[in-house]
């Protein structure tokens, strides 16, 4: 009988223990500050732009072309402000891949 009681405090205590909650941590959001800024010789002349001066900001894009199934993608930054005429805009790279879910849709 001693035993039995042993065996059965031992198996509650183990269960017990062995019960916590695992915490669940969520998965980080991306996310990315950009710092931007601009200089350079535009037509013989030094320019220089930066965000938060002037009223610029920053503005990343990506323009997307798909014919035939392969697409097109030039990324490209711009400074612009909303009280200055000039900006600018410079395109940072491009890449091209064939899309598979167009090349079933024109099959």
């Amino acid at each position: 009988m001693y035993k039995k009681g042993i065996l059965t405090l031992g198996i509650i205590s183990l269960i017990l223990t062995s019960c916590n909650k695992h915490e669940i941590i969520p998965a980080p959001t991306p996310s990315v500050e950009l710092k931007c800024s601009f200089q350079g010789t535009v037509g013989g002349a030094f320019v220089e732009y930066t965000e938060n001066v002037d009223n610029y900001s920053c503005f990343p894009s990506i323009a997307k072309q798909t014919l035939n199934g392969v697409t097109d993608a030039q990324y490209l930054f711009s400074l612009q402000s909303t009280s200055q005429l000039p900006k600018v805009q410079i395109a940072l790279g491009s890449l091209t891949w064939s899309d598979p879910q167009e090349l079933k849709r024109q099959h």
